[in-house]
């Protein structure tokens, strides 16, 4: 405001300075000389300039009363008459103001809200504000910017729909598959269908006038192979071994000049009487008769699933667990547990540079425990006893072995539910490590394990009043196929009864579908074997529904014979039959002891008092439960090395077996 004063009247004196004659301006004159101005002012110690034109000597170049110029330098602490401060403006008077009268010194009064810091803090509040609206503005608008990350509430709505949208899938697809099977039953009731000869070029991939190559030859060689392995020669008996053919000939046309009937006409008739029919013309017709039930032998044709094999499906959609896949085992149920999964390969690749920057072994990685579950494979193990309450109770209190033996194939069969569709992989055990568990019923659980490599975990399972007590142990191993791994358990399990019975059995092989892409799946495909000694008799399940069509492969059949100890290879005395799925039932001779719908798994708990080693006191997995990658991943690389020291003391004393 004082500025602003000022300049008015500079402005003042210039228009009066302008009314002045041409000849009546400023003189400027030496120092030495004492001539003033036709104003009167003394001109030797002010030299106006409009801007900065280099030293002069003795004078300073300033604003000051006169104006703009060099003003004479009157040393440093002096203020000369030429000086202008800009306090030394006259303040204003508010009383004057305030009765009307005009203080024409005085400059003019301030105004509410203004004044010299709070009008910058104002102005510059304003730019920050215009400059914070037009960022957003560019930001709104920028519809290349990154997306914004989700939060916790989001990826779980997510994942809740891709729940739904597979459970919707999967149940869509059993009401099309119960409509195509009653289709089917209806069509052939209804119809009366004439089985159409093969067309040898859709097998052969070449018309019948055609001579065979020798890809051809190799094709035909092993549909004659496949046939000869069944032991059936054809409705015409052996091959024929007066028959030869012509000079030339491949021993696969030989076979099949040879599969010709002996009832089919060896000659054709002609003007001059009978001729003999060649070896090529015999092979055409023989191969175009025989051609269909060979391919079909070979899965070279597509056949329609007989109605024994839409019946079992049929018994198996009605009665599975809502967690079941539709071609058989379980399905992956939350998409986020594939994600980790099938992250394990890059994630080992970034611990092999973290660990070849800091100057380790490159090979030595260890696994990514994000793509872990936070329990150990002791705590997935005594999953299995959540069905012992309801089965072996029964099992002890048999008298019959074929009905203890029934039981007890229940047993484990429905157990398998409990332990299937762990797609993250469980914390390997250390050596030594223990875990105790109590059951709803008074049972009790002792596991340890007790190798380490390779890795065996041993079991101790007692009921409350000992009439049975289950032990044990199991180890497996890993191997990889095209997007599927294989599991191969390997061990025993044998059920001891209070009146000096005992029912062993094995582990069954476990396989995980679509490992890096597709829907994964976990299935149990194989055999199975139970078996008591003392009386004889076992059980043998094959899972898997080989040889089945459109039937899924968590089904299951098998029987209980009676067998020879001496010969165990051999085919026993059938005395029960057992069929179902292992995600859904099992029947012994179409009665049905296990039914998913109606059994209920006991409760489990940890006793009260446990040992320093026990599985849930372990600090990886522990900080593994709170999300802690970090800590857990460096807890659990701490005990494996500390594992591997330990081994290489006992191997330096004990040797490597």
């Amino acid at each position: 405001e004082r500025q602003e004063a000022l300049r008015r009247r500079m402005e003042g004196a210039a228009m009066s300075s302008a009314a002045l004659p041409a000849t009546g301006g400023l003189r400027f004159v030496s120092k030495g000389d004492s001539e003033v101005s036709d104003t009167g002012t003394l001109l030797d110690d002010f030299i106006e300039a409009e801007s900065f034109d280099g030293g002069k000597e003795g004078f300073v170049f300033k604003l000051g009363r006169q104006g703009l110029g060099y003003y004479k330098d009157v040393g440093p602490g002096k203020v000369g008459d030429e000086d202008f401060d800009l306090n030394d403006e006259p303040a204003y008077d508010m009383e004057k103001h305030a009765r009307g009268e005009v203080d024409v010194n005085a400059v003019e009064p301030p105004q509410p809200g203004e004044g010299r810091v709070g009008a910058l803090g104002d102005l510059l509040a304003e730019n920050k504000a215009k400059k914070q609206e037009a960022f957003d503005k560019l930001v709104h608008d920028n519809r290349f910017q990154p997306p914004k990350g989700l939060d916790d509430d989001e990826a779980d709505f997510l994942a809740e729909k891709e729940r739904e949208r597979m459970a919707a899938q999967r149940a869509r697809e059993a009401a099309e598959h119960e409509a195509h099977v009653a289709f089917k039953i209806a069509q052939q009731e209804a119809d009366t269908k004439v089985e159409k000869p093969v067309d040898l070029t859709k097998i052969m991939g070449a018309t019948k006038s055609k001579k065979p190559e020798n890809k051809q030859s190799s094709l035909l060689s092993q549909l004659i192979s496949a046939k000869r392995k069944d032991g059936s020669g054809g409705p015409g008996g052996p091959p024929d071994k007066k028959q030869k053919p012509a000079e030339g000939a491949g021993n696969a046309l030989m076979g099949l000049a040879a599969y010709d009937d002996d009832d089919d006409d060896d000659t054709e008739v002609t003007a001059g009487g009978k001729k003999k029919r060649g070896w090529m013309s015999k092979v055409g017709k023989g191969l175009y008769r025989r051609a269909g039930s060979v391919a079909k032998a070979v899965g070279l044709v597509d056949t329609p699933a007989s109605k024994e094999d839409e019946d079992i499906r049929a018994a198996m959609l009605s009665c599975r667990l809502p967690t079941a896949a539709g071609n058989g085992g379980v399905a992956i149920q939350d998409p986020e547990h594939a994600k980790v999964c099938r992250s394990v390969l890059s994630l080992m690749i970034s611990q092999m540079g973290r660990n070849l920057l800091k100057g380790g072994a490159v090979m030595n990685v260890s696994f990514p425990i994000q793509c872990c579950q936070p329990k150990s494979i002791l705590e997935i193990g005594s999953l299995m006893g959540g069905f012992t309450h309801l089965y072996l109770p029964r099992a002890a209190a048999s008298k019959d072995p074929v009905e203890r033996m029934k039981n007890t194939v229940a047993c484990f069969v429905s157990a398998m539910t409990l332990t299937a569709g762990n797609f993250l992989k469980p914390l390997n055990p250390i050596l030594g490590e223990t875990l105790q568990v109590d059951y709803g019923d008074g049972s009790k659980l002792y596991m340890e394990q007790t190798c380490h490599h390779p890795p065996v975990s041993a079991f101790y399972l007692t009921s409350p009043g000992k009439d049975y007590t289950v032990t044990g142990h199991q180890t497996f191993s890993v191997t990889f196929g095209y997007n599927k791994m294989f599991i191969t358990n390997k061990g025993v399990r044998v059920v001891n009864f209070k009146d000096g019975g005992k029912i062993s059995l094995d582990f069954a092989p476990d396989r995980f579908l679509n490992v890096f892409w597709g829907e994964m799946v976990h299935e149990t495909v194989g055999p199975q074997l139970f078996w008591d000694e003392q009386n004889k008799i076992r059980c043998r399940l094959v899972y898997g529904g080989e040889g089945r069509k459109n039937v899924p492969t968590d089904y299951f059949e098998g029987v209980i014979e009676r067998y020879d100890p001496a010969n165990p290879d051999a085919e026993g005395q059938v005395l029960s039959n057992v069929e179902g799925s292992w995600v859904g039932f099992c029947d012994f001779d179409k009665v049905r002891y296990w039914d998913h719908r109606a059994t209920e798994k006991v409760g489990m708990s940890p006793p009260r008092s446990t040992l320093p080693s026990d599985s849930r006191k372990r600090a990886d997995r522990n900080a593994l439960e709170a999300k802690n990658f970090k800590l857990a991943q460096t807890e659990k690389v701490r005990m494996e090395e500390q594992q591997r020291y330990e081994r290489k003391l006992r191997e330096a004393v004990h040797g490597k077996n």
